[in-house]
C-alpha cells in the first residue's frame, strides 16, 4: 500500500510540474542562468562528444542559446578546454606515495 501511495504522490507532483513547465513554456528553452548552462554544456559534451569537459564553441550546442535573448554574457565564453572526469583523480594519492621523487 506504501508503494502505491508513494507512487501516486510522484505522478501528481511529476504531473503539476510538466504541466506548468508546458504552460510557461519552460520545455522547449534553455536552462535559466546559474549552473544550470554549466550542466547543459557537461552533458551535451557528454552526449555528443563522450568527454567531461565544456567547449563552448560548439555551434550545435549555442544554437538554442543564440535564439533566447539574455544569454549574451554566455554566448562570450570561448574555449575547447576538456577537463578529466573527477574519478580519474581517486588514484592519484596511492600512486604518489608509493612512488618517491
Amino acid at each position: 500500500m506504501r508503494k502505491v501511495v508513494y507512487a501516486v504522490v510522484f505522478l501528481v507532483s511529476f504531473t503539476s510540474y510538466l504541466s506548468t513547465a508546458a504552460k510557461d513554456g519552460r520545455l522547449h528553452t534553455p536552462p535559466e542562468a546559474g549552473d544550470g548552462h554549466d550542466f547543459d554544456a557537461l552533458a551535451f559534451n557528454l552526449w555528443r562528444h563522450q568527454r567531461f569537459g565544456f567547449a563552448w564553441d560548439d555551434p550545435d550546442w549555442r544554437r538554442p542559446y543564440e535564439a533566447v535573448p539574455g544569454y549574451e554574457s554566455l554566448l562570450e565564453r570561448h574555449s575547447d578546454y576538456t577537463i578529466q572526469p573527477p574519478i580519474v583523480h581517486l588514484p592519484r594519492p596511492r600512486s604518489w606515495r608509493s612512488c618517491t621523487r
